[in-house]
């Protein structure tokens, strides 16, 4: 896999596919944050940056608009994503690889 200067890993995009790292599968998420990790990897391609709304992340990982905010929250805490809030009812997202996940601290 190919990394740029920032450390965000470069995805392949290509036609009607897209190609995500292996190694999210050992990540220990839940099956919606995986697949909101993965909806993010391919609306990042290239860029490593999105900006698809919490609609369009439920829709495509078929859960409610709450478990992908959720999700959005976990991967952020779990520093596989970065988030920027910005206007017009979406935010822009950063992705990086599985080997930046780093377990969250329990608040309690």
């Amino acid at each position: 896999m190919d990394y740029n200067e920032k450390g965000s890993v470069k995805m392949a995009y290509d036609c009607d596919y897209f190609i995500c790292v292996n190694d999210v599968f050992n990540l220990p998420l839940s099956s919606t944050e995986k697949l909101i990790y993965m909806a993010l990897t391919r609306y990042a391609g290239e860029v490593n940056s999105a900006c698809p709304n919490y609609e369009t992340l439920a829709k495509d990982a078929s859960c409610s608009r709450r478990a992908a905010i959720q999700a959005i929250e976990s991967l952020r805490k779990s520093r596989l994503i970065t988030k920027e809030t910005r206007g017009g009812g979406s935010n822009s997202y950063v992705v990086y690889p599985p080997d930046y996940y780093c377990e969250m601290e329990d608040s309690s």
